[in-house]
Order: structure tokens, then sequence, then C-alpha cells
């Protein structure tokens, strides 16, 4: 029964979230950044250097309660 009201009103909020999104210069700006990027020889760069520092936030993130529990 209410199923098909749902539906109406998650189309009417997927129709604003895809228009804002169409319109918005920030969110065309990052697309065309990241087209550039994807097409360049260095993603594999970018995404080696990411992953690093986020591996390197990770494993950080468990060392330094380790290292304070050891020194206490």
């Amino acid at each position: 029964m209410n199923a098909s009201f749902y539906r109406k009103m998650e189309i009417a909020a997927w129709d604003l979230v895809i228009e804002y999104l169409s319109n918005s210069s920030a969110v065309r700006r990052i697309v065309k950044e990241w087209l550039l990027l994807k097409q360049s020889q260095k993603m594999g760069l970018y995404a080696a250097t990411i992953a690093m520092g986020g591996a390197f936030g990770f494993f950080l993130g468990f060392a330094i309660p380790q290292f304070l529990v050891y020194i206490q």
C-alpha cells in the first residue's frame, strides 16, 4: 500500500539530487580533474601514494596505543 508512495518519494529525491549534481560547478570540476588524472600516466603513482599513506595511518593508529602501554 505504501510501497508506491515510498517509491515515488525516492524517485523525487533522486531527481533533486541528480539535478543538483548536474548543475554543481564543484562536482563538474571534480569530475573533470578525475578524468584528467585517470587518463594520465601518473594514476598508478598517485594510487600507490594514497594507499601507502592510508596503510601508514592505519598501522600508526595501532602502534601509538601499544607504544603508550609499553612506556607506562
